[in-house]
Parts: structure tokens; C-alpha cells; sequence
């Protein structure tokens, strides 16, 4: 039993270290990211991509360009063929998210992390109360995020901030004037790298 203890401990001291960690460089990272400067440079809003979960399972990609993928998350790998619903919007739409982004101080809602450890099979039922909603945004060379609950995160009922929300509301309607009462394709899942994390030294170019 003491044996136990002790090593319940010492895992959740080494999470706690890592969230710290992982906060602390997910700020650092955010600062590199001038959103301000997409505003008039075209060619550093073409390289931009949103990604929006929001909560259920899929995933909204916001290209620079104006290119919008939808796409259920793969549930095993990225070589899964998923539905894929495609559109397209104005440049203008997308400098309308970025000045959101800017006006509701994006950077400065804390940043939440939510660890689930268990031994049993029951993780499903716990992102489904859980309702984690993610907003990452990577500029070709930077990524950084925020994400908050909308459900219930060991018996407390989380909710999302107000500023998070007016954000979520924009990309919502830009996906709905893109992708709804359009046909869906099927193709592989897009593998999208972990939030707040280094681009490789090599640029990446987006569709």
C-alpha cells in the first residue's frame, strides 16, 4: 500500500512538473506569433491554418488561403479514411478570425491542460463528459493553443470563456457557409502534429 502511494505521488509530481513545462513553453511560443502582421501580409496569411475541435470528434481546418476541411479525428492512425467535407472562403473571412483572435486577447486565456489516468477501459465515456474544445494556431513556423472543457473534468463541471466562445462562433459560421449542404469525399486522415509544438527548420506550405 505504501508502495502505491508512493508511486501515485511521484506520477502526479511528474505531471504537474510537465504541465507547468508545457505552459511555459506554450506562452513562450505564442509570443512569436505576430498576428498583427497577417493582417497585411498575404503571402504569412496563406501559410496560416486553424484547427478547431470542437468537442466532438472532428476537426476544423481553417486554411490561410481560404481552403476549409472538415474531418472526423482518425481514431487509430492518420492512414484511416475518413468523410472529408471541403469548401472554400474569402481571405477576408480569414483576417476576420485573425482580428478575433487579436481582439479577444487569444494568448492571454489561461492555458488549461487536462490529464485523465486510469487503469480501466471507461477513457471514452470520459472525453465524451469531458467535451475538450481546442483552438491551435500555426503560422508555418510556430504552433500554440488553447483548449477548455465544456463538460464535467472529475466531477466539476467546466465551461468555456466568453472570449474562447466569440472565436469558436466566427469559425463555426465560416464552416457552415463552406462545408454545409456540400458533398463529402472520403480520404485519408490529416496528421496534424501535437499543439504547441516547433515547425521543422524546412518552411511547410499548406493548401
Amino acid at each position: 500500500m505504501f508502495l502505491k502511494s508512493a508511486m501515485n505521488h511521484l506520477t502526479e509530481t511528474a505531471f504537474s512538473a510537465l504541465l507547468v513545462a508545457l505552459a511555459v513553453h506554450g506562452s513562450e511560443l505564442a509570443k512569436s506569433l505576430d498576428l498583427e502582421r497577417l493582417l497585411g501580409d498575404t503571402a504569412a496569411l496563406g501559410r496560416l491554418v486553424i484547427e478547431y475541435e470542437p468537442g466532438d470528434d472532428t476537426v476544423l481546418l481553417v486554411y490561410g488561403t481560404g481552403r476549409v476541411v472538415k474531418q472526423p479525428r482518425p481514431r487509430f492512425s492518420s492512414n484511416d479514411i475518413v468523410p472529408t467535407c471541403t469548401g472554400r472562403v474569402d481571405q477576408e473571412e480569414i483576417r476576420e478570425v485573425v482580428r478575433a483572435l487579436i481582439n479577444e486577447h487569444f494568448f492571454d486565456l489561461p492555458s488549461r491542460s487536462y490529464v485523465y489516468r486510469t487503469v480501466s477501459n471507461d477513457d471514452d465515456e470520459f472525453w465524451k463528459a469531458l467535451k475538450l474544445h481546442s483552438i491551435t494556431i500555426d503560422d508555418g513556423k510556430t504552433r500554440a493553443s488553447r483548449q477548455f472543457a465544456d463538460g464535467i473534468y472529475y466531477n466539476r463541471k467546466q465551461t468555456l470563456p466568453p472570449d474562447f466562445i466569440a472565436i469558436e462562433e466566427i469559425l463555426r459560421r465560416i464552416e457552415k457557409s463552406s462545408t454545409s449542404g456540400k458533398p463529402c469525399h472520403m480520404s485519408p486522415g490529416i496528421n496534424l502534429p501535437p499543439p504547441d509544438s516547433p515547425k521543422p527548420a524546412a518552411p511547410s506550405s499548406h493548401g
